[in-house]
């Protein structure tokens, strides 16, 4: 030992002051009110407690921090008032440079040990940033798979963050880390207990609605990216040694070479002949797309859509012509998945187990959004229960399996599939108890969906008129806080009982198959058989009238 590390261990060991500083990188939280402002760093001394933070928002508008900001201890309810901030000037508008983000300080005063995970509150007035249950200790990473994923982002000076979570999850719902970007370079280390797909999204480009996703696995190793914006997407590269995000891309490009194999140009320039010259649209699709554009209302507009959707659903939407040239075009389509699956079957593994998933995920929008090119999911499901049900048992892709085969059922002459969800004030309500031998309508609605909501307010007349003659509406919001719900419903007037999906911890919406949607209603008769799948108020009405 060197003469002056002893001389520091003695005097901490007489009682004089030794400061140790603890390090919390990426601390844990539980919940946030906005975005705007993030914590990519804790450290905690004797002295103090400074918070490493980034503030966002799109170049040019501000962010505003208030100077009588504190934290609140979790055990002893004391508040640490903020000393002082570096790198961001309080109770002012600050103005976001072109990069969107601006990192700063802020240090607090000593917290007391015995606290061991504070709330963020930014001032007293309405609109304060509040961050919850940030914990004070570094992860427990015991049996946890660490991944490091580092890189550069090209050409993309306004580009200040990346959306990291995994693949498939709802980033309006789910707690999506956040990869700060600073200088176009990024390396962040996150841990989790399964290796399965997740994906980086520039934020950016996610909150205008428009975006391309890179994928890899988080398995232990280290990865590293070159990210281009969405227009050059193709141009993007992964680098790495990690064993399953090399066999991932390997498939993948089997796949990419799979689909040159196909030309489907013939097929395309028959069907823009047909569109010039007025011959692919059917004259009552025809028509019903001329009165949407004169629909004076959003009840109106939504009825009309939801026609629409049935009229591509039935094949009336289209001419003949138009339909022998789909049907051509979907014998292609679904010869490639065939192809595909068998790939899959051939060469088992947990990468090819994601592309089954991901597979079954697109039939079943393709069956939702475009049924005519629908290959028949059965395939997909036998090969699933023939290899890697017993395989991987355990792994969130199989019972992401079996929701979606649950899923499947949900449809007019199905049964509903049950489930508890809470109040806003916590309490738990089981579905099968609220709407037992009652004609029932299954409202699953979001604070941010707007069509939800219009079609949530359509059915109140439909509630007040026949809640007394074995009718009732149960409600639940898929929100990332219970806030969020009480004021859309209270602004909406929803005479019913309301509940709440925090995060999808139920999985409410994937049993429903509907995880990538906002929300859709279920109308059940009294023996729990679904009687219509998103209907119109009008049809509700007739519904109940016979």
């Amino acid at each position: 030992m060197k003469l002056f590390d002893f001389l520091i261990l003695m005097l901490c060991l007489t009682g004089a002051s030794c400061t140790r500083t603890v390090v919390i990188n990426n601390p844990e939280i539980m919940a946030t009110n906005s975005r705007s402002i993030e914590i990519e760093r804790i450290e905690i001394s004797n002295s103090g407690v400074i918070f490493y933070m980034d503030a966002y928002n799109a170049p040019g508008d501000w962010v505003r921090i208030d100077s009588k900001t504190y934290l609140e201890g979790n055990v002893t309810g004391k508040q640490y008032m903020l000393i002082r901030s570096e790198g961001f000037e309080l109770d002012k508008q600050i103005n976001m440079p072109e990069s969107g983000n601006v990192p700063f300080k802020l240090f607090f005063e000593p917290l007391d040990k015995k606290d061991t995970a504070v709330e963020f509150i930014e001032g007293h007035g309405s609109g304060a940033f509040i961050i919850s249950g940030i914990q004070l200790k570094e992860k427990d990473v015991n049996g946890k798979i660490m991944c490091r994923i580092n890189g550069t982002v090209v050409d993309r000076p306004q580009s200040s963050r990346l959306m990291l979570m995994p693949w498939d999850s709802d980033g309006r719902v789910f707690p999506w880390l956040s990869v700060p970007i600073h200088d176009g370079q990024f390396d962040y280390t996150f841990y989790v207990d399964a290796e399965e797909a997740y994906t980086l999204t520039f934020y950016d480009e996610y909150s205008r609605g428009a975006w391309r996703e890179i994928s890899f696995f988080a398995e232990n190793g280290v990865i590293t990216f070159k990210i281009h914006a969405m227009q050059q997407w193709e141009d993007n590269e992964i680098s790495t040694e990690a064993p399953l995000t090399l066999l991932s891309l390997q498939f993948k490009e089997n796949i990419n070479q799979l689909a040159l194999e196909y030309d489907f140009s013939a097929i395309s320039d028959e069907m823009e002949k047909l569109m010039d010259d007025n011959r692919y649209f059917s004259a009552e699709y025809n028509q019903l797309m001329e009165d949407l554009t004169k629909a004076a209302s959003d009840e109106e507009r939504n009825n009309l859509f939801n026609v629409r959707n049935e009229l591509q659903r039935s094949g009336r939407a289209f001419t003949q012509e138009a339909k022998n040239l789909n049907e051509k075009q979907a014998k292609l389509v679904s010869e490639i998945y065939l192809r595909l699956l068998d790939s899959i079957k051939q060469n088992p593994s947990l990468p090819t187990y994601f592309e089954l998933v991901s597979l079954v995920q697109e039939v079943r929008q393709m069956r939702d959004y475009e049924p005519l090119y629908a290959p028949d999911s059965a395939p997909f499901y036998a090969v699933y229960k023939e290899i890697f049900k017993n395989r991987y048992p355990d792994h969130p892709y199989t019972w992401r399996m079996e929701l979606s085969i649950s899923g499947n059922a949900i449809k007019e002459g199905g049964k509903y599939i049950d489930f508890t969800a809470h109040d806003a004030s916590g309490k738990a309500f089981v579905l099968s108890d609220q709407i037992a031998g009652k004609v029932a309508l299954i409202d699953l609605w979001a604070s941010w969906c707007g069509p939800c909501r219009s079609k949530s307010i359509s059915m109140i007349p439909i509630y007040e008129k026949y809640k007394d003659k074995g009718f009732t509406v149960v409600g639940v919001a898929r929100e990332k806080s219970v806030a969020d719900m009480v004021r859309a419903a209270k602004q909406d007037g929803y005479p019913w009982l309301t509940l709440v999906e925090l995060n999808d911890q139920e999985k409410i919406w994937q049993k429903y198959g509907i995880g990538n949607a906002g929300g859709s209603t279920f109308l059940v008769d009294k023996s729990g058989t679904i009687l219509a799948v998103n209907p119109t108020a009008e049809q509700v009405i007739a519904i109940l009238e016979n």
